[in-house]
């Protein structure tokens, strides 16, 4: 009877962890045709590289896709509805994440997924606005020397808020596989200094 009393509490604890430990990515795409196949991809660091693996994939339906699955620990992961990159990151942990494919974004999900999502449209804006300032555009845009003058030093500032950005939420996500992502996301973008900085404290 002890037997059999051990082995109902030892099962009762495996279901309790492998729901604890489950995750959904519950996608919206639209505009794609039945049967459109969409892939999970392991987001890797190789030396300077990117480099994404597929390891699920899941079919739409009426323009939704879902991924279902157990996660013992945070992964960032890859959505895309072909082998290349045409998707966007997620944080794969245990938690139900809604994904939307035409936006390439993450419309709300886990703690991580919500950082990773707010990162992703800072270092976007600071990108959009050092465009506005390329050579050839600046000019097309801002005839007036004020008016340039004035988006180059938006620009700038935006790049400063950028690292001091970065700088907060690595110490806040530097023990969690977010911190990392961020920092080689960041290259680039953030300065060189503050990054080279960031990476020398990167935990063991």
């Amino acid at each position: 009877m002890k037997n059999i009393v051990c082995l109902l509490a030892m099962l009762f604890v495996a279901v309790s962890c492998g729901e604890n430990s489950r995750f959904a990515v519950k996608g919206v795409y639209e505009s794609a045709s039945d049967n459109t196949v969409m892939y999970m991809s392991r987001y890797m660091v190789s030396g300077i590289d990117d480099i994404l693996v597929p390891f699920d994939s899941a079919v739409v339906r009426n323009g939704k896709f879902e991924f279902n699955g157990v996660c013992e620990k945070p992964q960032v992961c890859f959505v895309s509805s072909s082998m290349v990159v045409d998707g966007n990151y997620i944080v794969l942990e245990p938690g139900t994440v809604d994904f939307d494919m035409a936006e390439r974004s993450v419309r709300g999900g886990t703690e991580l997924n919500d950082k990773m999502e707010r990162f992703l449209k800072e270092k976007e804006r600071v990108i959009a606005l050092r465009g506005m300032c390329a050579p050839g555009v600046l000019e097309a845009i801002a005839p007036a020397k004020e008016m340039r003058d004035s988006l180059i030093m938006i620009a700038d500032l935006a790049g400063k808020v950028f690292d001091l950005y970065v700088m907060k939420n690595f110490e806040e996500n530097a023990t969690n596989v977010l911190g990392h992502f961020m920092l080689t996301q960041s290259v680039g973008v953030a300065s060189p200094d503050v990054l080279d900085a960031l990476f020398a404290s990167v935990p063991e």
